[in-house]
């Protein structure tokens, strides 16, 4: 069969092991933001065909990094500390390499430098600009911001609705 195909097979991709890791995400957090998860790590990891700088990293490391990138900005109401340090152990006893290591740092900054570069940074933070000026509209006409309010824009804080932004924001 390989013969026929001349071995010519596809290796596994980002969203292959992207989509694998997901399986190790807690049941509660696989049913309430699991999707919401992988779209978002799958599109950071997207992003990496379009800059050379990734042509040698490896699929899965570029997909760990991702999904870390992700996972900074999720609640830990929806995903506790406990859980993140659970599931990242597992995926590095998967890899056999550690969340902090050069490689998979780089590749979260590599990733987060190409994201700002996309239109969908550029649509978010047009999108947190427009919340922004709204809350200063609100302000000046002398209401107060409320806390029970479901956004949460400041030049400090993550958009909850993108967790993606929360480490661009902050540095």
């Amino acid at each position: 069969m390989l013969d026929a195909l001349s071995y010519n097979l596809c290796p596994p991709t980002c969203y292959s092991f992207t989509e694998s890791f997901c399986t190790y995400l807690p049941s509660n957090v696989r049913e309430t933001a699991g999707q919401y998860i992988l779209q978002e790590a799958t599109f950071l990891a997207e992003l990496s065909v379009m800059d050379l700088a990734f042509q040698g990293m490896i699929p899965s490391h570029i997909s760990f990094a991702s999904m870390l990138n992700v996972l900074d900005g999720i609640e830990e109401t929806i995903f506790s500390r406990s859980e993140k340090a659970y599931f990242v152990t597992k995926v590095e006893e998967c890899l056999e390499i550690s969340h902090t290591s050069w490689v998979v740092l780089n590749a979260r900054a590599m990733l987060w430098h190409v994201y700002r570069r996309s239109n969908q940074f550029e649509l978010r933070a047009a999108a947190s600009l427009i919340k922004n000026d709204v809350l200063l509209s609100l302000r000046n006409y002398g209401e107060e911001e409320r806390d029970d309010v479901p956004c949460d824009i400041s030049p400090t804080t993550c958009i909850r609705s993108s967790p993606c932004f929360l480490l661009v924001v902050k540095r």
